[in-house]
């Protein structure tokens, strides 16, 4: 998520990300993003397919968020239509991840993880149409750098162009929903409520499309998670999703948006090595789908620096 705050009082560009920051605040950081990386790997692992997995996995989370939502007494704090506004954002987000893990699926981690590294490029595109404002030319210039990024690897892993394009049409989503979610959090809304409320529109949705899916229970029994898919979806809904989502709100307190924005870029990077040491899929990919991902890398960090060097100027 990108995290909108005053870049003048909590942070700045250059060094001043490494030396402003706690050490044990960016390690922290790094770590959770670490974990969001992880959840490629463990989508490929688990058995079942993107609708099933989406659905367990923001069931499990929306459990845990749900105790700290009773402990916090924060469950009669907004009105009906604030919690259907949360819910419609939160169909979204079930969608960006069924996309996402569909695209592991179909491609491997790799490439899933090639099409989200477009996700902040697309939040600047988006923003003026669904926030307001008018659209830079260096938003168009690092966007279409990031295509020619997407254009490259398409062209060196055509056999998982398919997966290339659901994997982008993921990071669309992602960039829609962030954008609606950062407009909540300016309306003081609990970081907390949102994550709940999202992750409950998102059990309800891919929960809607299972009902269609399975038409008597013994086809639906045939998709239930074995022992060993409990342990992933516990890991990818307890910790990635719910501890993680939870530990980022908290740090969000101390850290600068510059920092958080920037760190969170390195998602894509994690779960691309982690498939390179974990699954070996870098000997089935060649150099120029590393040269693409590079291009997309570049154009998301250039972009980022001179977005924030604006600010600052």
């Amino acid at each position: 998520m990108r995290i909108r705050q005053s870049v003048d009082s909590q942070g700045s560009t250059g060094m001043e990300y490494f030396l402003a920051t706690n050490k044990r605040d960016l390690f922290k950081l790094h770590f959770i993003i670490f974990l969001w990386g992880f959840t490629g790997i463990l989508g490929n692992a688990i058995s079942l397919d993107a609708w099933h997995l989406v659905f367990f996995r923001t069931l499990i989370a929306a459990g845990f968020l749900g105790i700290a939502m009773k402990s916090q007494k924060l469950f009669r704090s907004y009105a009906p239509k604030a919690i259907l506004e949360m819910l419609a954002v939160g169909v979204l987000v079930g969608l960006h991840w069924v996309c996402f893990f569909a695209a592991i699926k179909m491609g491997g981690v790799s490439v899933g993880m090639v099409g989200i590294s477009t996700m902040a490029v697309f939040t600047a595109l988006l923003e003026p149409l669904i926030r307001g404002g008018g659209l830079s030319r260096s938003d168009v210039f690092f966007g279409l750098c990031a295509m020619a990024g997407i254009g490259f690897v398409a062209a060196c892993t055509f056999e998982h162009i398919e997966a290339l394009a659901v994997s982008v049409f993921a990071a669309i989503l992602a960039a829609v929903f962030t954008l609606q979610t950062v407009s909540m959090l300016e309306k003081s809304w609990s970081p907390l409520a949102v994550t709940f409320y999202q992750m409950i529109g998102a059990v309800l949705v891919t929960g809607l499309v299972l009902v269609f899916l399975h038409i008597n229970a013994e086809s639906a029994l045939r998709f239930w998670p074995s022992s060993l898919d409990w342990f992933y979806l516990l890991l990818l809904g307890g910790i990635c999703t719910a501890y993680a989502a939870t530990a980022c709100n908290e740090l969000l307190k101390r850290i600068s948006a510059f920092t958080c924005n920037l760190s969170l870029n390195m998602e894509p990077v994690y779960g691309i090595l982690l498939a390179a040491v974990l699954l070996g899929e870098h000997k089935s990919l060649t150099a120029g789908f590393y040269v693409g991902f590079a291009i997309i890398i570049a154009a998301v960090f250039t972009q980022f620096y001179w977005q924030n060097t604006k600010k600052l100027s």
